[in-house]
């Protein structure tokens, strides 16, 4: 309460008003008793005029000691005040305030004020305590003159008694009239304080609504005045507040939108290499609950992925940094993890990490070194061929009519083998190519099994196979016939290849939830367990001398897995060794 600004204001202004009227007060009570002993003056100069015409001749003289004390005791009765009748050389003749006014051993009044300026010719006064009345008197003294010349000193003296009482009863109405003037003005006071301060408490509440965060908050505006501009002034600051903080709002879920789908693990650091934040991808990385990590040391969350190294060196020199990570237990991804500081004033205060997975473009980078390897050797074992065969013939041998026709027959093979294995290069790019368009409709799978059947019954015209199609005729699939004869051919077509004669190939369809699952089944040698994974990869074969003796190109299952999954399908395989296979793809109903 002592501390609001209303007590500040009401104290100030009583603080003046009461010393005003203080002031006031003290200058106006000095001024009445001067002027109140003034007047006083007056009436005893007056009267000491008239006494002085009373006085009897040569009243000062030798007739003075007889004549002057019944005056003076007559005097002072009807006056009531004390006259005294003093000789030039100070010497009292008469006083009304002894009996019969006769000066019975008083001392000589010389010395004293009054009738010392009265002996020097002019009016004196003096205020002192009498031991003859025993209490405070106003004493006037005034030259006695008989025909110009000065005889003797008449002096009044009148008691303060009087004067005092008067001076009281003025000093009481001026001090009722100061009591009421402070009551007024304080009730004025509170009043104006009131009326010049409600402004001030809007105000102040609209500070405290906008310091708790209510922006939306206005505070009242005064009709005029500073405090209007004020009001004003602090209802823009509060609307560029809100819309700053509507911004900054805004931009901070941006941000945490972005840090929180973020693939890539992001790690903010300070200057000691604690961990302060963390994406949920880096919380999925190091495998810790969200904000789990924050006041830990990168060793102890992220050991031995390069996230420590790359800090500790981007903290320590304030450059970027860089490191590789390899997989290991528990953690199979390969990351490059990049560390960048965060300089302030020139002074490393922290660092910011960005781990990417780079498992994808390692194990892409690893299939085309691969593809290049294999494409190079699938090719040069032809090449080779076919040059040794060129090189016999120029040799020589083209004039052995026995021989050259093996040559040939090798050259025509190898070639063949060439076009076969450019031919389904070009339709895996093709297929793997973003540009490439589906055309889809139904189709009759029974039918269209039919028909890949036929197209391959030349090339195994001397092998004694059984094939057996159990696609039910109104069995309908959605899909590309291209796409779909693509994979059909390849499938039967590596079937019929790996199966001993005397064995069969199966043909089967069967429904699922919106789906046909396709499976093709033989009687072959099967596949062992560990190349099951890897059979549908380019290139790859389980028995490369094999596959090649037979014609394969090691491409025929990576196109039907990339035809299939442009449909939106998916491939497998079922095998045991010595107990054949079963490839199957599920495509649309």
């Amino acid at each position: 309460m002592l501390k609001t600004l209303k007590f500040r204001l009401l104290a100030s202004c009583l603080t003046v008003v009461f010393f005003s009227l203080g002031l006031a007060a003290w200058l106006a009570d000095g001024r009445l008793e001067k002027e109140s002993l003034a007047r006083l003056e007056a009436a005893l100069s007056a009267q000491a005029v008239l006494i002085e015409s009373r006085l009897p001749a040569d009243g000062f003289g030798a007739a003075g000691p007889r004549a002057l004390p019944p005056l003076a005791a007559e005097l002072g009765r009807r006056l009531d005040e004390r006259v005294t009748f003093i000789d030039m050389r100070g010497r009292v003749l008469a006083d009304s305030g002894l009996p019969g006014g006769a000066p019975a051993g008083m001392d000589n009044h010389a010395a004293r004020p009054e009738v010392a300026a009265a002996l020097a010719g002019s009016q004196g006064r003096a205020l002192r305590r009498s031991d003859t009345l025993e209490g405070e008197m106003f004493y006037f003294a005034r030259p006695a003159l008989e025909k110009g010349r000065q005889t003797g000193i008449i002096r009044l003296a009148v008691p303060l008694a009087g004067v005092e009482r008067q001076l009281a009863a003025i000093r009481r109405s001026v001090a009722e009239a100061a009591a009421v003037s402070a009551v007024l003005a304080v009730l004025l006071g509170l009043w104006l304080i009131h009326f010049l301060s409600s402004p001030f408490g809007g105000i102040i509440r609209a500070s405290k609504r906008f310091a708790a965060g209510d922006l939306e908050y206005r505070a009242e505006v005064p009709a005029s005045g500073e405090l209007r501009l004020l009001a004003e002034t602090l209802n823009s600051m509060a609307e560029d507040l809100a819309r700053k903080m509507g911004e900054l709002s805004a931009g901070k879920r941006e941000v945490e939108a972005v840090l929180e789908n973020m693939s890539e693990a992001l790690v903010l650091t300070d200057g000691r290499g604690v961990i302060k934040a963390m994406n949920p991808a880096a919380e999925r990385l190091a495998g810790l609950k969200p904000g789990a990590a924050a006041g830990r040391r990168m060793l102890d969350v992220f050991g031995g992925t390069g996230f420590e190294e790359a800090a500790l060196e981007a903290l320590v020199s304030g450059r970027p940094a860089s490191r590789d990570s390899a997989p290991a237990a528990g953690r199979p991804a390969e990351l490059k993890v990049n560390a960048a500081p965060v300089l302030e004033g020139g002074k490393v205060k922290g660092c910011v990490l960005v781990a990417h997975d780079v498992s994808e473009l390692k194990k892409v980078e690893r299939l085309r070194k691969d593809f290049v390897a294999n494409v190079s050797h699938e090719l040069k074992t032809p090449l080779t061929a076919i040059k040794g065969s060129v090189e016999t013939l120029l040799g020589g041998a083209v004039d052995d009519r026995e021989h050259r026709g093996e040559f040939l027959e090798s050259v025509l093979r190898q070639a063949s083998r060439l076009e076969a294995l450019v031919d389904d290069l070009l339709r895996l790019s093709s297929l793997e190519s973003a540009a490439v368009r589906l055309e889809l409709s139904g189709l009759p799978l029974r039918g269209l099994a039919e028909e890949v059947h036929r197209s391959l019954l030349p090339a195994f015209k001397g092998k004694r196979i059984s094939f057996e199609n159990r696609v039910s005729p109104s069995l309908q699939v959605r899909a590309d016939r291209k796409g779909l004869e693509q994979a059909l051919s390849n499938l039967l077509d590596n079937a019929f290849k790996f199966t001993p004669d005397g064995g069969s190939v199966t043909l089967s369809a069967s429904e699922e939830t919106g789906r046909v699952r396709v499976t093709v089944a033989d009687t072959g040698p099967g596949i062992p367990a560990d190349s099951l994974p890897r059979v549908f990869e380019r290139f790859y074969r389980v028995d490369k001398a094999r596959s090649r003796e037979l014609g394969g190109t090691g491409l025929g299952l990576s196109i039907v897995k990339h035809a299939v999954e442009l449909h939106g399908g998916s491939v497998g395989v079922e095998s045991e060794e010595g107990r054949g296979s079963a490839f199957w793809f599920t495509l649309p109903a």
